[in-house]
């Protein structure tokens, strides 16, 4: 059984020893590993791409906290060619984050319920109005926040007045969707 990567079309053929002599990282033969993926291979190690996925995978599976800490680490010590990377990726596929607001725009429709009164959507408004005038006064960034985000594997909140609060943009991105029983207290 032959798996086919998704870019093979865009390869083309050349062997270890030539990409070798070229100081390249990864070579592609056209020829199946001994799984069956048609991909390409690393120069130093000879290993399938495809296989060494897998195997990335499998070992985040297995220890998921020790693959955070190791992002986070290798993050805070490069953390501008991190950011400029990001950047890059999302300056090149603006479609990816246009769909990830539009869907963050349907979960805040679903997370606003029925009852919300006049008042209540006055008070959500009065939110992102004192978050603008904060961030003109203070000059850092302030954003609205949901206290209990609206999307977590563990309890999804609502988008109501008493949900929400204004903090630095700089600490929403460090909370991330994160809950806490501390977040919960201050409801």
């Amino acid at each position: 059984m032959m798996n086919a990567c998704k870019s093979d079309s865009n390869l083309s053929l050349i062997f270890r020893k030539e990409a070798k002599a070229k100081g390249l990282r990864r070579y592609f033969t056209g020829r199946s590993c001994k799984r069956g993926h048609i991909a390409e291979r690393k120069v130093i190690s000879r290993n399938c791409m495809e296989c060494e996925r897998e195997y990335d995978l499998q070992r985040q599976a297995s220890n998921p906290e020790r693959h955070r800490e190791s992002n986070r680490k290798h993050y805070a010590s490069n953390i501008e060619k991190c950011r400029k990377h990001d950047r890059q990726r999302q300056a090149a596929t603006p479609e990816k984050r246009n769909a990830r607001n539009a869907k963050r725009y349907a979960l805040k429709l679903h997370a606003a319920p029925p009852w919300l009164t006049k008042q209540h959507l006055q008070e959500i408004a009065l939110h992102y109005k004192t978050a603008k005038v904060w961030t003109s006064m203070e000059g850092d960034r302030y954003v609205v926040d949901h206290i209990v985000p609206l999307k977590n594997h563990v309890v999804c909140g609502l988008h109501v007045p008493w949900n929400l609060h204004v903090i630095t943009e700089k600490e929403n991105l460090k909370k991330h969707n994160r809950f806490s029983n501390e977040a919960l207290r201050s409801l």
